[in-house]
Parts: C-alpha cells; structure tokens; sequence
C-alpha cells in the first residue's frame, strides 16, 4: 500500500477547523454528561433532599434517570474532581446520622472543629458537619477492620489446621519409638 503525503496548508486548515469546533458549546449530552453539566445545581438540591427526590424530579422534567444511576453519575464526577476542592456530599436522607456523629467527637477535637464551623455560612456549615462526620465513621471502619483482621490473625496462629495436628504427633511418635529402638540393648547372644 502506498504512502500518503499530505500539505502542510491541509494541516493547518484541519487544525483551524478542529478549533472552531471545540469552541462551540455542546447540542447533545449523553447522561452521564448532563449530571456533569448540571453537578452544581444536583448537590444543591442534595443537601436538602434525597437522590430519589432529586432523580424524579429529573425525571418529571423529561431526563429518564434512575436514584442509583444518579448517585453513580455523582459519585463518580466527585472521585475525579475532588482534588480540585469539590467536597463529598451525603444525600439529606443521611443528615440526622451525621449531625448525631458530630455530637459523639471527643473532647480535643470539638472546640478546634466547633471553631471551623462557626466561622462559615449555614450551607457551609452543614457541610463541613457532614465531612467531619464522615471522617469519623471512615476512621471508625477503619479501626473495626483493623481489630477484625489483628483477631483473625490470632485464630490462624493459635489454632492449627487438624491435618497439621496430625503429621505433628505422627512425628512426635516416630520419634520417640526411634529412641527407644536406640536406647535399647540388643540381646546377648548365646553360644
């Protein structure tokens, strides 16, 4: 197959066309790029209601979207873009156990972490209530797993598997009918 030459005029003109495309906004979004484009307004509506609220009215205004592809969508635009400072947020069906976690914080770190909150706006507020309560359940799980695999370490170690057992008296057994075959005499032999 023959090679194909192309001008440096056919590049350039490619490349100017390439550019007005990608200046022009978008006419057609998949889902998944809707809650993209609409992020800001759907953690807005998140705070004060559950992704099921969120997800009808979505559908009632003509976007066929289901609670869990939502919380999907969201979940994963948060992964990718929570190092550009964008917070986790819980859906408001969640808020009462977050406030209770926020009230179960030990002593040094309530005043430092009461001080934070005061400072902020009401929604900022219920945010940063939010993460700190969040952080408190991961360290929690944390520490749960940590004692769950420290105990199941102890099991494997202090018992052994029954076949394990076994070849270990077989063992001990041979062993002592071998020192007794050696510590044993032969007979004197009669002439």
């Amino acid at each position: 197959m023959a090679e194909v030459f192309y001008s440096r005029e056919q590049i350039e003109r490619w490349q100017k066309t390439l550019e007005e495309i990608a200046q022009q906004p978008r006419t057609s979004f998949a889902k998944k790029q809707v809650v993209e484009e609409l992020i800001d307004t759907i953690e807005k509506a998140l705070l004060n209601r559950s992704y099921d609220e969120v997800a009808n009215g979505l559908k009632d205004w003509g976007l066929d979207i289901s609670a869990g592809s939502l919380r999907q969508h969201v979940t994963r635009y948060r992964r990718t873009h929570s190092n550009k400072g964008r917070s986790a947020k819980k859906p408001a069906a969640k808020k009462q156990t977050a406030q209770k976690q926020t009230t179960q914080k030990p002593a040094a770190q309530k005043p430092a972490a009461q001080k934070q909150i005061a400072q902020k706006p009401a929604a900022q507020k219920q945010i940063a209530q939010k993460q700190i309560a969040q952080k408190q359940i991961a360290q929690k799980q944390i520490a749960q797993k940590q004692i769950a695999q420290k105990q199941i370490a102890q099991k494997q170690t202090t018992q052994k598997p029954a076949a394990q057992k076994r070849t270990t008296q077989k063992t001990v057994a041979q062993k002592t009918a071998a020192k007794k075959r050696t510590t044993q005499k032969p007979a004197a032999k009669k002439v």
